[in-house]
């Protein structure tokens, strides 16, 4: 069971976000996930990221692996709702965005 303090372990450096913001502890980087849209909860990256965030507040990973796993998925977040307020975009998709 992970405990307050795991919860509470802080990143050696803020991982930065594409909105400007950062997470700087296992807590901010869980809350982050949490507020995915519940369509992206299927993706293969988002399923990773959370593996690693469980297994780093259990002491299993190292909090660097969840910064790597973040970075990426953050980074590919990014580039979708880039494409998506793009004129490469249909329509229809962008009236469904969430």
């Amino acid at each position: 069971m992970p405990t307050a303090k795991g919860w509470s372990r802080q990143f050696d450096e803020p991982i930065p976000l594409p909105d400007g913001g950062e997470l700087r502890t296992l807590l901010d980087a869980g809350r982050y996930v949490d507020k995915l849209p519940r369509s992206m909860h299927d993706r293969e990256e988002w399923q990773t990221v959370m593996e690693v965030l469980l297994s780093a507040i259990e002491g299993r990973e190292p909090e660097s692996l969840l910064r790597i796993a973040l970075s990426r998925w953050s980074c590919r977040k990014a580039k979708f709702d880039a494409r998506l307020s793009s004129h490469e975009a249909p329509e229809w998709l962008l009236s469904r965005r969430t």
